[in-house]
């Protein structure tokens, strides 16, 4: 696979040994309107609010940059721009990313035909997994939404995201509110536990779903940013995968899980598409349902991720006080 251009500042950060957070792209070029939502934003307060002019998709992409520069890391976005592997985007190949008008979502199967066929598009999860991996072995932490999964009637159709297979042979830390609603959230964590990804908790016992909070039936380990980072460099001394840390979405942001269901089951009913064309459709299909709700839910929990990456990625840096 071709080689992957990584941003002057990313490298010079990690020369110097200061954190950096990776983040995916496909929450631009597929998850989040493209168009301003004033009245939703503003609702977030800053920083979303000062950006309450732009496209809902640009806002973000700021927002997050924004936020892990504001907790003391560097940013570094994932992106396949024009055929090239890309860690770090420019200010211009953002805004260009975000109104590429036929961008593909970048998952790890298509990246090689992306590279030939130099073709744009926005990163998974596992996507970006394998940017930052082979970008550079520094590079362990990831900030995103929610992770991918199983997907709900997988008896009947077999759908499980390759952001599992590819967490569970990367050694990165992917930083989530748990798996995105429209999964099977038991067989997901079944499926973790099945590929030896271990899953923890910053602040909550139960593994969290996406816009609400975990109810207690699948509890993770809770501990404190610096103990992940611990597990962490202990896992990558013992082992190659990545671990899974999650967080519940910020109040009040949050959805009642009850609430949540709800509307998942409505918008999965009112979507048409099916198979890699259903996922990108049920945002849309759920901002309608839960009149904006999930929306507000998504974008609080995105910045609170990042917030958290930042932590974990300065917590990394420093010595593992364990002979092994």
């Amino acid at each position: 696979m071709s080689s992957v251009r990584v941003h002057p500042e990313v490298l010079s950060a990690l020369a110097e040994q200061r954190p950096v957070v990776g983040l995916e792209s496909a929450v631009i070029t597929h998850g989040l309107p493209k168009e301003p939502r004033p009245e939703l934003l503003e609702q977030l307060g800053d920083p979303f609010a000062a950006k309450s002019h732009l496209p809902v998709h640009l806002a973000l992409a700021e927002v997050m940059e924004e936020s892990v520069r504001e907790g003391g890391a560097i940013p570094a976005t994932t992106a396949v721009i024009e055929g090239e592997l890309v860690v770090g985007l420019t200010e211009a190949e953002r805004h260009d990313l975000a109104h590429h008008p036929s961008a593909i979502k970048a998952a790890p199967h298509r990246l090689s035909t992306m590279i030939a066929t130099k073709a744009t598009g926005g990163t998974t999860v596992g996507g970006a997994l394998t940017l930052l991996h082979r970008g550079h072995r520094d590079l362990k932490v990831l900030a995103t939404g929610g992770i991918g999964g199983v997907h709900r009637g997988w008896t009947n159709r077999p759908d499980i995201s390759a952001d599992l297979t590819v967490l569970s042979r990367t050694p990165l830390m992917c930083v989530c509110a748990g798996a995105k609603i429209v999964l099977d959230a038991v067989a997901t964590f079944e499926a973790l536990e099945t590929l030896g990804i271990p899953v923890l908790g910053c602040g909550c016992s139960s593994f969290p779903r996406f816009h609400a909070p975990g109810d207690g039936t699948l509890p993770v380990h809770c501990c404190t940013p610096q103990d992940a980072a611990r597990v962490a460099q202990v896992q990558w001394k013992v082992g190659t995968g990545g671990i899974l840390i999650t967080q519940a979405p910020p109040e009040p942001w949050a959805l009642e899980l009850e609430t949540l269901e709800t509307v998942t089951q409505q918008s999965v009913a009112s979507v048409t598409a099916s198979g890699p064309d259903a996922t990108p459709a049920l945002p849309g299909a759920l901002d309608q349902a839960s009149s904006g709700q999930a929306l507000l839910a998504n974008l609080a929990l995105l910045r609170h991720n990042a917030v958290l990456a930042s932590i974990l990625a300065a917590e990394h840096l420093q010595p593992l006080h364990h002979d092994l």
